[in-house]
């Protein structure tokens, strides 16, 4: 038997390097693997029509083992699919594990009733979508949440809620919508944008999406339509979670701040719950070694000795069939890869490792820009110093890697982005004659003024190779207005000296003995970021440029008493394998807490209709995700052109996130399952 598993799989291996580039051949190669007659894995396929509390019905997808039973279940909420492209499909192999897995389609999304309200419904509809679960007689009691990307987010949100599950797996993903769509009170335009408008394309819906109408008006973080889109009462979150996420994801900082928030916010009982990952991706990199323009080895897709599959196919040994022994209580609470030159033998860095928590020890460690253009750990000296640009809205500076969506993203080599422009103020340190370890979270602290009534200043950390590279490591933006919050404006005096934060998020990088630390700052990175007119204006989605913006000529201080600088949080190389002590670890109970109920789940006292059919597993592979994208640096924001839907991740391999995650996990499932399953 394990013969006949095997050998096809490795016939389908071998050919997903070439998938990378071709999806097409990929998804042939999936085709042949589930139609193969000895690959063949009955299970019944339920769909259910569930009403919600205020009567809106969700199309929900069941797939259950043949064999008659109670079984535990992964339930997955999602807003991506279409009748050629379903993650139930690629997913139903998980019945192979004996267990049930429900896919429910969010609002207003492909064959559920009502409006799609973009996560605003997530925590009540998941809420009765679990309690109705709960009752059902092939239900053991146990549901876990597993979700990627927006999936992810409802995951979250579910956390919230009074329905409680009994495990979560949250891939690339925070728990605030605000905070996700915005950076330094700036939109994140190509995200926000190019993501909802593809949703709504991919949805017959109007473009622009119904949705960006009700955003238009919240500016603020404190704006009431946020407040259904956030976790607010931390008291309520008590699930166990394995976070993952990338240090070139654009929700980066957001897992990690999830991650801390459930560790530290959430019900006492689970807060040493929680396990973190964060390796070298942008948000649908974790299946490749390349990222941007550097390709690291392959130990970047190996966690705690594990391949990502084999990851992700113990997770739902230990946390969803609770089998004693596996990695919720074996493995570390915070697991990173640090990062380090790629391409240079004998270069520290590029491995995983340990620690206890997250942030981890570092000494903050400030690095001052003087007027000359260096970089150094000296204060600068000089009674005035500053340096002046004007930045014209105009012609703002081109986005070129990041932490991106919709756009290349990546570390991605800045000189051409840099070269010729007058609008940015470049410091760089002499070459290292140490590698220095930049592990944590950094802040730059700016002493700015500007002519205009508004502006913004962004602040870029850049890895140099000794060929004079400048690969992009982290970025950040600041709106002058939201200076000191997100809740209102608060505009400076035009000339007026202004101390301001620029926040790059987190890092885990090793700067190797003969590159250059390099930092530039500017105002603008589009359409990463939307650009500011400098004119005062209320925040919108967008803004007439051409007619209704001015120039701005911003100022840095340089000086002894405003010495603009950035913290780097620095760790000594050789402490890096120190940072974890297994007996710190805090034990946690392992029985399910979830709260089976016998009271009705669905709004009514009704049952919803169920058509019922048996289906052999082989169902046709899914056609190419219509969210692939090129990867070009210069994708718009929104192409009125591409009919793009789902994560509208542009990674090289071309293939969208969650479908071709799906697809994988499916792949792998099949090559592990007569190992994993009982």
């Amino acid at each position: 038997m394990r013969q006949r598993y095997c050998e096809p799989t490795r016939f389908v291996s071998r050919r997903i390097a070439a998938a990378v580039v071709s999806c097409l051949l990929f998804f042939f190669c999936v085709g042949f693997l589930f139609s193969a007659p000895a690959h063949a894995q009955e299970v019944v396929s339920q769909q259910v029509m569930l009403e919600m509390k205020d009567g809106v019905k969700l199309y929900t997808d069941i797939r259950l083992p043949k064999a008659k039973g109670k079984w535990p279940v992964i339930l997955l909420r999602t807003p991506y699919g279409s009748a050629n492209n379903n993650i139930e499909s690629a997913l139903q192999v998980l019945v192979s594990f004996n267990v049930v897995l429900v896919t429910q389609y969010m609002r207003g999304l492909y064959k559920s009733e009502g409006e799609d309200t973009v996560f605003a419904n997530a925590k009540d509809d998941g809420a009765t979508t679990v309690k109705w679960i709960r009752q059902q007689e092939w239900c053991d009691g146990t549901v876990t949440l597993v979700g990627a990307s927006a999936l992810a987010i409802a995951t979250h949100l579910m956390a919230e809620a009074d329905v409680k599950v009994d495990a979560q797996l949250a891939l690339v993903a925070g728990t605030d919508l605000y905070a996700m769509s915005t950076m330094g009170g700036v939109m994140r335009e190509s995200l926000v944008i190019g993501w909802l408008n593809g949703q709504a394309r991919s949805n017959n819906m109007p473009v622009p999406h119904p949705i960006l109408k009700t955003f238009a008006n919240a500016g603020h973080s404190n704006d009431d339509v946020w407040e259904s889109r956030r976790i607010k009462d931390w008291s309520k979150v008590s699930v166990p979670t394995l976070h993952i996420g990338g240090w070139y994801d654009c929700f980066s900082q957001n897992t990690m701040n999830a991650y801390k928030d459930y560790s530290t916010k959430g019900d006492p009982i689970y807060r040493s719950d929680q396990k973190l990952i964060l390796g070298p991706w942008t948000h649908s990199g974790f299946v490749n070694s390349s990222q941007g323009d550097l390709s690291y080895p392959a130990n970047s897709r190996n966690i705690d000795g594990k391949g990502l599959i084999d990851l992700l196919l113990a997770w739902i040994v230990s946390y969803v069939k609770a089998e004693p022994g596996g990695i919720r209580e074996t493995m570390a609470p915070v697991n990173l890869y640090v990062m380090g030159a790629v391409g240079e033998d004998g270069a520290p860095g590029n491995k995983w490792i340990k620690a206890n928590e997250w942030p981890v020890p570092a000494q903050a460690t400030p690095y001052y820009f003087h007027q000359d253009g260096t970089l150094t750990t000296t204060a600068p000296t000089e009674a005035n110093a500053s340096k002046t640009y004007a930045f014209d809205p105009k012609n703002p500076v081109k986005t070129r890697g990041g932490q991106n969506l919709r756009i290349k993203a990546g570390p991605v080599d800045q000189t051409s982005v840099e070269k010729g422009r007058k609008d940015i103020l470049s410091f760089e340190t002499a070459e290292l004659s140490e590698p220095v370890a930049v592990v944590g979270r950094l802040k730059a602290k700016l002493w700015v003024a500007t002519d205009a009534k508004d502006t913004d200043f962004t602040v870029k950390l850049m890895d140099v190779y000794p060929d004079g590279r400048r690969m992009l490591v982290l970025d950040g933006i600041t709106r002058l207005r939201h200076r000191n919050t997100t809740e209102k404006d608060e505009f400076v005096t035009p000339g007026q000296v202004a101390e301001i934060e620029v926040d790059l998020w987190s890092t885990a990088l090793i700067f190797n003995k003969g590159h250059k630390i390099r930092i530039s700052v500017s105002s603008s990175n589009a359409p990463r970021f939307q650009v500011n007119p400098n004119t005062g204006e209320a925040f919108a989605l967008q803004y007439d440029y051409a007619k209704n913006s001015v120039v701005a000529n911003n100022t840095l201080h340089l000086s002894q008493a405003r010495p603009s600088h950035i913290i780097l949080p620095i760790i000594q190389v050789d402490a890096l394998n120190s940072l974890y002590d297994p007996s710190k670890m805090e034990k946690f109970e392992t029985e399910a807490t979830s709260e089976a109920t016998t009271d009705g789940g669905t709004g009514n006292d009704e049952t919803p209709e169920v058509t019922t059919d048996t289906v052999s597993g082989n169902d046709e592979a899914p056609e190419t995700p219509t969210d692939a994208g090129s990867g070009s640096d210069n994708t718009s924001v929104d192409n009125p052109n591409t009919n793009v839907g789902g994560c509208g991740c542009q990674q090289q391999n071309g293939a969208g996130g969650v479908v071709f995650f799906c697809l994988l996990l499916g792949l792998f499932v099949l090559r592990r399952r007569s190992r994993f399953s009982r």
